[in-house]
């Protein structure tokens, strides 16, 4: 070694420390649960969206920041029931056997039941259904 490099202190890069994927899902699964409760909340709601879009003239993909709004997870029937639907990793989250939906009398209920579910998420009452599988990693 020349004696410029003899000056320098070399070390070993530090170990990245483990995430936890059951974490991860629920803190993605939280930022979800809060936009579509701001958008249950305010029907002009939007926010930054990063996208991928192809440049026209070179061809190439870039990542482009737009605004907008994600689809929302609910719908409404004839009567004015409203049903939350939630996806996860692999479809529906199924809160149930064959129970994927939570119904509501209105629009207006939804924000208190999005506060539900956060709080359910966060205490970890729907790890089972949102920890991501292997089966689901491989698309």
């Amino acid at each position: 070694m020349s004696n410029l490099l003899k000056s320098l202190k070399f070390t070993s890069l530090p170990t990245k420390k483990a995430v936890d994927p059951v974490q991860e899902a629920r803190n993605k699964l939280v930022a979800r649960l809060e936009d579509q409760k701001a958008m249950a909340g305010d029907p002009a709601w939007s926010k930054e969206l990063k996208r991928w879009r192809k440049d026209k003239t070179t061809g190439e993909r870039k990542t482009v920041t737009e605004v907008g709004r994600p689809r929302p997870t609910w719908i409404v029937n004839e009567d004015g029931v409203t049903f939350f639907i939630k996806k996860g990793h692999s479809g529906f989250v199924e809160f149930g056997k064959g129970q994927c939906g939570i119904a509501v009398k209105s629009e207006a209920e939804l924000p208190k039941l999005i506060d539900t579910l956060i709080a359910a998420v966060r205490s970890g009452e729907l790890d089972s259904q949102i920890a991501p599988t292997k089966a689901a990693k491989k698309h």
